[in-house]
């Protein structure tokens, strides 16, 4: 598997593995999807991992006393990372300790209550039966009648979720990977149908990952041009495809960009994007040998952020383009594909590179100050760090645009002690109105505020945008094993961006260079106003 991004696509897709897990970047996944193997099968190989899966808790999370990662004991989850759902074996133990007490007349207390769910999460799992003629659990796998019986999480828990994959129900499908086609800049739509049938020329709503429910934005209604098996190498025409199957989908490309919801319910919603466990943060810029081959290059990268949902494709405003992947050895791989496949034009790249970013490290000591061009207005405006854990809780959603102005005030009071009056005063976030930059205005009897905040924003927006391990490790193993990266965090960089000898210096002067920026870092008075 070359990669873990390929690792998400295929388990989207599957019910049991078919591939081997060499990271422990997805042995969390490994863990899960052996659940699901048919008949029960994976059931009892669940807790052999359990070693495996040591090394990947928090030192917090084990302690002193050993963790035992024991369904029975309600420290092992299932769910779908895609639909954003997941239980333990308490929960449906406490529904199912409910269901049979409402079938009696005495009332459980809840210590008695605590008991019967305790009993009841050992019934769930493991070698446990249940026969619904005599409504008992045993440990035979056999009926008094010489029936034989499924295992009681399968009864009881699998079967039931299973039982929503309704062939005729309406179409719910979704797209985890555009497959390249023989026909260069064409794709095969890859997926797996979860409700209802897909066939030729089938009418469907086409939604991508930023439709909304109720609104057209991102939204096509278009027919199935075909529908055809995908078999290694080669693809076969079929008539249709039932659910819980894969198949590949022929002229809905030109209307996705990297993943989406195929379907002809009026009313759904699209499924959730996919979460990567690694992180695109490993950069290089590309250019065309030939100035004259700059369309293709435009389109070859287009097609190569549509062949893989990892990658990013960047154009900076100074005209760089810039490819984003999960590690030297990703990149690599883009970029052959980017050369020989999608663009057919020799490039020129820069040495790969991580995300850089300029932050505030202490409160201005100047208040800046910019005027209108009627130098009529007066706009000031000085900058300070945000308190620890402000831009983790925006970054987690906790603190965003969306949230109600008192709720968000009211937070921000409470866990970061700010000014009630300042946390309702927040004007935006940036950059994109998500990130973690916040402009406050803190003004007191100013007026005409109201007629400058559409500018004072804009532009708040548009400043807020402003390896080598790889070789070594394919060398010395033999090309067993490469890399991948995951973004952790942000560290500020030691050093003085002033003292030429520093790495600071280095990385601005790198990162000017390559913008097409003036050498040196520029004066502070080339962007202050003067009385």
């Amino acid at each position: 598997m070359p990669s873990a991004s390929e690792g998400h696509r295929s388990l989207l897709c599957l019910d049991g593995l078919c591939c081997a897990v060499t990271s422990d970047t997805l042995l969390p996944w490994h863990l899960l999807a052996k659940a699901s193997l048919p008949g029960g099968r994976g059931i009892p190989e669940i807790p052999q991992p359990s070693h495996a899966a040591r090394p990947l808790c928090p030192p917090w999370a084990l302690g002193e006393e050993s963790l035992q990662i024991d369904p029975v004991l309600g420290t092992v989850g299932f769910g779908s990372g895609l639909h954003g759902w997941a239980f333990t074996l308490k929960q449906f133990a406490e529904m199912y300790v409910a269901k049979f007490a409402a079938k009696g007349d005495a009332q459980l207390s809840p210590s008695e209550r605590a008991k019967k769910v305790e009993d009841m999460m050992k019934k769930l799992w493991g070698d446990r039966y249940f026969d619904p003629a005599t409504g008992k659990f045993s440990k035979s796998a056999t009926s008094p009648d010489g029936k034989k019986l499924p295992r009681t999480f399968c009864q009881l828990i699998l079967d039931p979720i299973f039982k929503n994959c309704d062939p005729k129900g309406p179409l719910m499908m979704y797209i985890s990977k555009m497959v390249p086609t023989s026909d260069k800049g064409r794709f095969y739509a890859f997926g797996r149908v979860f409700s209802g049938l897909v066939s030729t020329g089938l009418k469907v709503r086409i939604m991508g990952p930023n439709y909304t429910p109720g609104k057209k934005e991102d939204l096509y209604l278009k027919p199935i041009q075909r529908t055809i098996l995908m078999m290694g190498r080669y693809v076969e025409p079929i008539e249709d495809v039932p659910c819980g199957n894969i198949v590949g989908l022929v002229g809905v490309d030109q209307f996705l960009v990297k993943t989406g919801t195929i379907t002809t319910f009026e009313h759904a919603h699209n499924m959730r994007v996919m979460k990567f466990s690694v992180s695109p943060v490993v950069r290089v810029a590309v250019e065309a040998k030939n100035p004259a081959d700059l369309p293709k290059l435009v389109e070859g990268l287009k097609r190569l952020a549509k062949s893989d949902p990892m990658v990013q494709c960047i154009i900076e405003e100074s005209g760089e383009h810039i490819i984003a992947g999960a590690g030297e050895l990703h990149l690599e791989i883009c970029l052959k594909d980017l050369e020989e496949d999608h663009a057919c034009i020799p490039i020129k790249k820069s040495d790969p590179v991580v995300s850089y970013r300029e932050t505030v490290s202490e409160e201005s000591n100047v208040m800046c100050l910019s005027k209108s061009p009627n130098k009529h207005n007066r706009l000031y405006m000085k900058a300070r760090p945000f308190p620890d854990g402000l831009a983790e809780d925006i970054d987690k959603g906790e603190v965003s645009a969306r949230q109600e102005l008192k709720q968000r005030a009211r937070y921000l009071a409470e866990k970061y002690e700010w000014d009630v009056t300042e946390a309702r005063k927040i004007w935006c976030f940036g950059p994109d109105g998500t990130g973690p930059n916040i402009l406050t205005d803190i003004t007191k009897g100013v007026q005409y505020l109201n007629e400058i905040k559409d500018s004072v924003v804009a532009g708040f927006q548009w400043a807020t945008k402003e390896v080598g391990f790889t070789a070594d490790l394919r060398s010395n193993t033999g090309g067993q094993a490469f890399p991948q990266c995951v973004f952790d965090h942000w560290q500020i960089l030691p050093g003085d961006p002033f003292e030429n000898a520093s790495r600071p210096c280095q990385v601005v002067a790198e990162t000017r260079k390559r913008k097409g920026l003036k050498e040196g870092i520029p004066a502070l008075d080339n962007f202050l106003d003067k009385l």
